[in-house]
């Protein structure tokens, strides 16, 4: 059966945004595999232009539109923390010594009562924080946070269907950002309907 929309505008409301989100990668995935093709049959391309379009719509771009649609989510969970903080009055419940998802965690425990401990979807999300945090402050250079550089490794590995390293860079995997979606969805539905 399906739900009425306005029975809860704010579940509808972000399941609809990160549809939107998802839609827009599948749409220029498309046309990265229409211009691969195109590319491949066309014959005022030589060999050499032909390998690097090929390397380019196969590989390279896919993988930066997948960094993107990860730092999209972010933005659009962060979003969907701020408001329910704003309707609930409690902005000033925000860590502000914090970034990320980590800012609305005392929020989420004492206010939402979310046991954060238990929930496989908050996991996910925090390892794509780190991920996320990666792409935004190193363009994904795991060694360039040489601090914690063991904790990158073993979170990439435990974690390696979602996250790939190539040329010491971390990226998010197709998987990868599926599992962030439906995770991301179903922490959403849970925090608009606390």
């Amino acid at each position: 059966m399906l739900e009425n929309p306005l029975e809860n505008l704010d579940t509808y409301a972000i399941r609809q945004n990160l549809n939107l989100l998802i839609s827009f990668h599948n749409h220029v995935q498309g046309f990265f595999n229409t211009n691969l093709s195109k590319s491949q049959t066309d014959e005022t391309l030589n060999k050499n232009e032909k390998l690097l379009l090929k390397e380019a719509y196969k590989n390279n771009l896919p993988l930066q539109l997948r960094n993107s649609v990860l730092l999209m989510i972010f933005g659009h969970l962060e979003e969907c923390l701020d408001l329910k903080c704003s309707d609930m009055g409690k902005l000033a419940s925000r860590d502000k010594n914090k970034s990320g998802v980590d800012r609305y965690k005392t929020f989420l425990v004492e206010e939402l009562r979310i046991d954060l401990g238990n929930n496989s979807e908050y996991s996910y999300i925090k390892d794509c924080q780190k991920i996320r945090n990666l792409l935004i402050h190193s363009a994904g250079r795991v060694y360039a946070h040489m601090d914690n550089f063991q904790e990158l490794q073993k979170l990439i590995k435990r974690n390696s269907k979602y996250f790939v390293t190539k040329n010491g860079r971390v990226s998010i995997t197709s998987e990868g950002l599926q599992k962030l979606n439906l995770s991301v969805a179903s922490f959403t539905e849970m925090i608009t309907r606390a």
